[in-house]
């Protein structure tokens, strides 16, 4: 198994090397002037998706702002993180694909390998499939 930047998803989501992303940052940090979006004051040192990649925004200068390392950004994405996970809690709970519930009976798990006893079951035992 691989670790490190070349098996990254964000590699991957947002297509630009480290470089790169470097060289976006140091442009974008002068152009602000280094000044945070959050708080206003000068000394940023991050660039800052403004809309969470996560939350559908892009991966542009338009949704790209300086940002304080601490507090601004580790208080940004606290928050982000708090809504995400009450947004899963909204979410209907969905029955699993694989669950079948016999009419007035519990949910079973269906792995598709045949039901206990049944001699086409791989996981049948040797006199239920005819051995001896």
């Amino acid at each position: 198994m691989t670790h490190g930047w070349s098996s990254s998803t964000r590699k991957q989501r947002i297509g630009k090397s480290g470089w790169a992303e470097q060289r976006d940052a140091r442009r974008l940090l002068a152009l602000h002037r280094s000044r945070c979006h959050v708080c206003g004051q000068p000394g940023a040192t991050q660039v800052d998706h403004v809309i969470p990649l996560s939350q559908g925004g892009q991966d542009t200068d338009h949704n790209k702002r300086p940002i304080h390392a601490r507090p601004c950004h580790e208080n940004k994405t606290r928050a982000e993180s708090v809504a995400a996970r009450s947004d899963r809690r909204r979410r209907p709970v969905e029955q699993h694909p694989g669950l079948v519930a016999p009419p007035g009976g519990r949910p079973e798990v269906d792995h598709g390998l045949g039901a206990v006893g049944d001699s086409a079951s791989p996981w049948a035992c040797s006199e239920t499939r005819g051995f001896q």
